[in-house]
């Protein structure tokens, strides 16, 4: 089989990359300090810049339609709930209310286990943080009920 030509951005970009890792492994600790911290300042600057754009996006909505805020609250309150890592017998309902958001959570036999309704405040900054908190908290409540956890914490199912 041939080898696929790599274009020239890639090659810069990979050649960059192998440099860096060349720099975190060498024998000097300042030098290889200096390559870490600039990549976890790297990775927490793309972080921040994420956050803003879904700060910006429900600020947006919030200014200039009432529904499609709190739906774009719920859905980024789908996806925190996506990076929980429910097992798949366990199935949670968010809701898109007059005043809010409702969240239920079910067990593995369809058995509620708690609900909670969120109000929505219309500052973006406050309904993030209550979204994370509202799908942490369903995390929690599945985990705490679910059967397929050894004693060490890890996850079986």
């Amino acid at each position: 089989m041939g080898k696929i030509p790599l274009s020239k951005e890639k090659k810069i970009k990979l050649q960059e990359e192998a440099e860096k890792l060349l720099e975190m492994g060498q024998e000097s600790d300042t030098k290889a300090a200096k390559s870490v911290i600039e990549l976890s300042n790297k990775a927490e600057k793309e972080d921040f810049e994420e956050k803003e754009k879904v700060l910006d996006v429900l600020d947006h909505k919030r200014k200039f339609q009432a529904n499609p805020y709190k739906e774009s609250v719920a859905n980024y309150m789908h996806s925190l709930l996506k990076e929980e890592g429910i097992p798949r017998s366990y199935h949670y309902m968010i809701e898109v209310l007059e005043k809010g958001i409702g969240l239920g959570v079910w067990n593995e036999t369809g058995t509620l286990k708690a609900a909670r309704k969120l109000k929505i405040v219309g500052e973006p900054k406050y309904d993030m943080h209550a979204a994370m908190m509202f799908a942490y908290w369903a995390g929690d409540i599945i985990y705490k009920d679910y059967k397929g956890i050894t004693d060490s914490g890890i996850i079986t199912k």
